[in-house]
């Protein structure tokens, strides 16, 4: 085999190493919609982890893209597989006790009263603008294998 021809069997490798890599640890994700506000806004740009959640590290707190519904969406994870979750009186509770949530306005109200408990491989997911957000309240829990990805960071 010829230099030439190794040189471009590398360099091919290396760029399938490159986009591999890319869509795996920092996928770019475009926010379509005002469910996540005062957070994330339309237009706005985050980068998701696929191999997060390709690995099942995803914890309460984490904002995913997953697919809810034939939609793909970003929203926050409130709990996880064997938590239980009672929504009352516009409170959140998660397992027994009041969620604490600093990412949400002062004195958001989260409607729509439910009492469930996560199954295997079940996530809850909210949007942080609770008023303007279709999510788990809505329709239903998202399995392990709808999420795509868990955002990294914002740009």
């Amino acid at each position: 085999m010829s230099k030439r021809a190794k040189a471009n069997i590398i360099f091919i490798l290396e760029a399938a190493a490159m986009v591999f890599m890319l869509y795996a640890f920092a996928y770019p994700y475009k926010v379509e919609g005002s469910s996540m506000e005062d957070n994330y806004f339309t237009g706005d740009r985050v980068f998701i982890s696929h191999f997060a959640a390709w690995c099942g590290d995803i914890d309460r707190g984490d904002v995913i893209v997953c697919d809810l519904a034939d939609m793909r969406v970003i929203k926050r994870v409130i709990a996880i597989p064997g938590d239980s979750i009672e929504i009352s009186d516009g409170k959140v509770m998660l397992n027994g006790v009041p969620l604490d949530e600093p990412y949400l306005a002062k004195d958001t109200y989260t409607g729509r009263n439910i009492s469930l408990v996560m199954g295997s491989g079940e996530y809850f997911v909210m949007g942080d603008n609770r008023g303007a957000s279709r999510d788990s309240r809505h329709e239903g829990c998202v399995k392990k294998s709808g999420i795509r990805g868990k955002v990294i960071f914002k740009i």
